[in-house]
């Protein structure tokens, strides 16, 4: 009878205790631990001498409606106006309303497409088979033989 005591333990082979060895995580205490490139800046700087300004400066010019020159990013939003609403109602309405707008605007492009491809099919029908020779006597008209008059 085996008991716990008795019982063979697995042996561990050179090849598992070197895996077990291995380090999961690399850390810069890690002896083999080569650190990332990291970020390199650009040596050229655009930063001019004696330009700062205090958060004070800043207010003052402010007040004073002396704008620095910093560039802010504005918005653009061409002809449409961003309404703004007092009432869900109204929120409620103009959502409905440009529900519509885009509705009727994906009917117009669809049939814009339908249209397009409808002549593209057309000319190429028109190339692949291209119209008859038609004369006098494919329109149903046959000429009648002229008398001369020098014969009377």
């Amino acid at each position: 009878m085996e008991t716990k005591r008795n019982q063979k333990k697995p042996q561990t082979t050179k090849v598992n205790k070197e895996q077990n060895l291995k380090p999961r995580f690399r850390r810069q205490f890690t002896p083999n631990y080569k650190a990332a490139g990291g970020l390199s800046l650009d040596p050229n700087s655009i930063t001019v001498p004696d330009m700062s300004l205090t958060v004070a400066e800043l207010l003052k010019n402010h007040s004073r409606g002396m704008h620095s020159p910093i560039n802010s990013e504005q918005g653009e939003y061409f002809d449409t106006e961003i309404p703004r609403f007092d009432d869900i109602v109204e929120e409620q309405e103009y959502k409905e309303k440009l529900a519509e707008i885009i509705k009727n605007t994906a009917k117009k492009i669809k049939d814009d497409k339908e249209k397009k491809q409808k002549e593209a099919a057309d000319l190429l029908n028109q190339q692949n088979n291209p119209a008859p020779n038609r004369d006098a006597s494919s329109m149903g008209h046959v000429p009648q033989p002229q008398t001369s008059n020098n014969e009377e």
